[in-house]
């Protein structure tokens, strides 16, 4: 198991300095919370839940299991940025698929508008 989460930990470092220190695109406004809202109804609520809580119907057959997005705890980052690269990258020896051929970079920064109006706070 350590063995695993150092290769998802490397995987990671490998996506992310590209990312690093990116900001979010789009302004948080209404029109893109809901949009992002819409987007991560028809994107990832399959896996993570309608709430973000990781218990989306095909959560049932997936280990490890989808990450909670509501609470403090994120584990493959919790920056703008980071949460940009692992949607658009995704996660290596997980399910977490990226989205990088499915959605737009728009969507993207939408979703992460929407996660931060129902979930925690950006890191600083």
């Amino acid at each position: 198991m350590k063995y695993s989460l150092t290769l998802v930990a490397v995987s990671l470092a490998m996506v992310l300095p590209a990312a690093a220190g990116q900001q979010n695109a789009v302004p948080s406004t209404p029109k893109s919370i809901a949009d992002g809202g819409s987007a991560y109804n028809r994107s990832c609520a399959s896996c993570h839940g309608k709430s973000g809580t990781g218990d989306g119907p095909a959560s049932k057959q997936l280990n490890p299991k989808p990450s909670n997005l509501v609470d403090a705890e994120w584990t493959h980052g919790t920056s703008d940025s980071e949460i940009f690269a692992v949607i658009r990258s995704g996660v290596p020896k997980t399910a977490m698929k990226g989205f990088a051929s499915k959605m737009t970079e728009r969507e993207t920064w939408d979703i992460i508008n929407y996660l931060r109006s129902v979930g925690p706070a950006p890191v600083k």
